[in-house]
């Protein structure tokens, strides 16, 4: 009896050394065959090939845990009776639906279902019925802590019984199979990083070249650029002081014969009016008008002269700046000017003005001119206003100063020819005037450095604005 027993002790050892080979020998094969993959693709199908072989169940399946999503997706479903209809299809189910399935990922620990069991969950039941399934085993993929999926190994035809050993062999496959997966997956990560960092670099060198190329057409054209204008520069230049020297003999030919004219038109002036002592009582009236209008011409001509003479000089006087306060200034012109004109009734309306940098005799002439065509222009009102202001301008770069009035105004579409010589919008019967002294005004103004315009309406008065360098 000892030695019945100690030989079916010998041999069940045997047995179970025999069995452990295989098992080893089947996890050897596995871990060669599954590693020697890298692609995730790959390492599915040898997993089931592994496994298939070992176990040889009716089907396998594997199936991965998207655990945020709380969803199983079925990589692929292999029936071992048609190796050929292989199913890849990646289709999702929700584990709020599958309690035990979601118990396996969860717990990390296997389970086995029969389709006789009477306490199978009626979803799983549902599963195995519509799979033609009467025995399913799911393993969990396990790598480290962590579960991935699972695989799932069925019997379609029989109620098969799995033993400890074939589980435990299964699951260490499984084992085998979660690592050679999660190494795919990073694999196929890590090359779809790679292969998106090359697309970046590409399209970033691409990038790159074509700003290079941009720089290069800037830089090209910038040097053609900087040599145009060093051209135009040169040709300004040489402009310029052809115009500096055109105007300088135009002034210069201005006043010579501006100041040559004088002499001859003091003669007609004197010979008229002796002419008309000496033999006034001999004239028939038509010959009185005819020596009065040569008198009122020479004289109306001599004004012209003395305005151009005027003009002239202020382009040739040499500035000297210095600070001025306008506000004397024109309290003494308006002083003047209504001792001129006493009868009239005007009102004035003089607003602070500040200090500026300017030549005091050049803006003496400036605002001679503008209050004198305030005053001449409102002369058919039965009361005049006139208003002098000023303003920041430009940020505070600029002084605006504007006087307006009420007076018979202008068309705004002829406001351009007002600063030009002799350039008047109004008859001479009407007012009288020479039309020098607001191109006298904008000639000043230039110098200074502003600009000078009008803004006006028919009948509804005009407004004249000027500005000058603001420093404070």
């Amino acid at each position: 009896i000892a030695k019945a027993k100690s030989y079916s002790n010998a041999k069940m050892n045997a047995q179970t050394l025999v069995q452990r080979n295989r098992e080893l020998s089947i996890l050897y094969q596995a871990s060669q065959a599954i590693g020697s993959t890298l692609t995730l693709s790959e390492v599915i199908h040898d997993v089931v090939s592994v496994i298939t072989d070992a176990i040889a169940p009716s089907g396998c399946a594997i199936s991965l845990w998207h655990q945020q999503e709380e969803s199983l997706e079925t990589l692929i479903d292999f029936k071992c009776e048609n190796p050929d209809d292989v199913e890849e299809s990646g289709k999702i189910y929700h584990l709020s639906e599958y309690p035990a399935t979601r118990q396996v990922l969860e717990n990390g620990v296997h389970f086995l279902a029969k389709i006789s069991d009477a306490n199978l969950d009626r979803a799983e039941r549902a599963y195995m019925e519509k799979g033609n399934i009467n025995v399913l085993l799911m393993l969990p993929l396990i790598s480290g802590q962590r579960v991935l999926g699972l695989v799932e190994l069925y019997e379609a035809t029989s109620e098969r019984e799995y033993t400890a050993d074939e589980i435990q062999l299964a699951q260490s496959l499984c084992t085998h199979a979660a690592a050679a997966i999660e190494i795919a997956y990073l694999l196929q990560e890590y090359r779809s990083l790679t292969n998106d960092l090359e697309q970046r670099v590409a399209q970033r060198t691409t990038e790159l070249e074509l700003r290079v190329q941009e720089v290069e057409q800037l830089n090209s054209a910038m040097s053609n650029l900087l040599e145009d204008v060093q051209t135009s520069k040169n040709i300004l230049e040489v402009a310029s002081r052809q115009l500096e020297e055109a105007n300088q003999e135009m002034e210069a030919f201005s006043y010579s014969v501006s100041h040559d004219l004088r002499a001859p038109l003091r003669h007609i002036n004197a010979f008229t009016q002796l002419l008309l002592d000496r033999d006034f009582e001999h004239f028939d009236p038509t010959s009185r008008r005819f020596l009065d209008n040569i008198a009122a011409s020479s004289e109306r001509m001599s004004q012209l002269i003395e305005d151009l003479l005027k003009f002239s000089r202020t382009s040739r006087t040499e500035m000297e700046l210095q600070n001025v306060g306008f506000n004397r200034m024109l309290e003494k012109l308006i002083t003047d000017a209504q001792i001129i004109d006493e009868n009239r009734e005007i009102e004035w309306k003089i607003h602070t003005m500040p200090i500026v940098q300017a030549d005091p005799a050049l803006m003496n002439i400036v605002w001679t001119n503008l209050i004198s065509n305030a005053i001449k222009y409102t002369a058919f009102q039965e009361k005049a206003f006139i208003e002098i202001d000023s303003s920041l301008e430009d940020g505070g770069q600029f002084i605006q100063f504007s006087i307006r009035d009420n007076g018979v105004g202008f068309d705004p579409q002829y406001a351009a020819n007002l600063f030009g010589v002799f350039q008047r919008l109004h008859q001479r019967d009407e007012f009288e005037g020479t039309g020098i002294g607001l191109a006298t005004v904008r000639r000043v103004i230039h110098r200074h450095g502003g600009r000078v315009w009008a803004d006006s309406k028919l009948n509804q008065g005009a407004t004249f604005y000027f500005t000058l360098p603001y420093e404070t």
